[in-house]
C-alpha cells in the first residue's frame, strides 16, 4: 500500500503546533501533533536536515508551511516524532536524527518504520476518553513508547562507544 507524509507546521499567535500526517494530497489523516515552545526550531532543524538528505518537498508556504516526505523517510520520521515528543532536551535528539537519516544510525530506518506500524496497529485497541479521534496515534502509545526509544538509542550509544 503506497502512503504519501506530510509535515505541517503552523504558527500561531500563543503557540506553533507540528503535525504529521499520512495519505494522499487531496485527503490526509492526521498521525500525531506537537506542540510547544520548542515546536518551531524542532521543525526547522528537523527540514534541515531532510533537506540535506533531499527528502521534502515544499508544497506550502505562509503562516502554515507543509512539506511532502518521501515515502521511505516517512515512518522513519513518524517514529522519530513519537521519540521526541515531550523531551526535555531536544537538541540531543535532534543531532541525533542526522545521523539517524543518513549516519551511522541510519541501519535503524527499518526498525523505526516498524514501530511505527505497531504503534498504528495498538493505538486501533486502545480506549480514548473521546468518541472523536483527532489523531490515529493513541496518546497513551506515543507516551509508553517515547520513553522506551530514548533508553533503548541511549544504551545503544553507550554501547558503541
Amino acid at each position: 500500500m503506497d502512503h504519501s507524509y506530510y509535515l505541517t507546521f503552523k504558527q500561531k499567535k500563543r503557540q506553533s503546533e507540528l503535525i504529521f500526517n499520512v495519505g494522499s494530497e487531496d485527503k490526509t489523516t492526521a498521525l500525531l501533533r506537537l506542540r510547544g515552545r520548542t515546536t518551531k526550531s524542532i521543525f526547522d532543524k528537523i527540514i534541515s536536515s531532510l533537506s540535506r538528505a533531499g527528502c521534502v518537498t515544499p508544497i506550502e508556504s505562509g503562516d502554515t508551511k507543509k512539506y511532502w516526505v518521501r515515502d521511505d523517510v516517512g515512518p522513519v520520521l513518524g517514529t522519530y516524532l513519537i521519540l521526541i515528543r515531550q523531551s526535555t532536551n531536544p537538541d540531543y535528539w535532534l543531532s541525533f536524527f542526522d545521523e539517524l537519516l543518513t549516519g551511522k544510525y541510519s541501519k535503524l530506518g527499518s526498525m523505526f518504520s516498524c514501530i511505527l506500524e505497531s504503534a498504528i496497529d495498538l493505538s486501533r485497541y486502545t480506549p480514548r476518553k473521546s468518541k472523536r479521534q483527532a489523531f490515529i496515534l493513541s496518546p497513551a502509545i506515543t507516551s509508553s513508547l517515547s520513553p522506551a526509544l530514548k533508553v533503548f538509542i541511549k544504551t545503544l550509544k553507550k554501547r558503541e562507544s
